[in-house]
This record gives structure tokens, sequence and C-alpha cells, in this order.
């Protein structure tokens, strides 16, 4: 999905052949309710390079998959 801000929708705009200022592209997105999605930063949620200690895996799990293509697919 793309992102527009004041820049973008002026620029948008132009190619269409409407010629607006970036302060007018501003007033008009506000006025049509239009509202720029911020992309977040990446924030890392796992340190594998921790001092703490690793617990054993005492439920054994073993993920093997019978057939590789179907879990491609499905994923």
């Amino acid at each position: 999905m793309t992102t527009y801000g004041s820049c973008s929708m002026k620029r948008a705009m132009s190619g269409l052949g409407y010629l607006i200022s970036r302060s007018n592209a501003r007033k008009l997105m506000r006025e049509a309710g239009v509202q720029v999605r911020h992309h977040r930063k990446y924030k890392m949620t796992t340190n594998s390079n921790h001092k703490q200690q690793v617990f054993e895996n005492l439920l054994q799990r073993q993920f093997d998959v019978a057939n590789q293509d179907m879990c491609v697919r499905l994923t």
C-alpha cells in the first residue's frame, strides 16, 4: 500500500495535471480526511546474546514437516 504525505500527494496530483502547492495539498487532504499512515521503526524483540541461562527442552517436540512443499505454500 502506498502512503501519501503532502509532498507525495502534490507530486501525484501534478502527474495527473493538477498543479497545486504542497500547502494546498495538505489543506485538501485535511478537508477530505486523508491521513498519513506512518511506518513503525523496526524493533528487535529477541536477544540471543544474553548471559541468562537457557532452559532445556522439556517437551522434546520435533517439528518435522512431512510435505515440505505444502508447508511453504500455506505459510
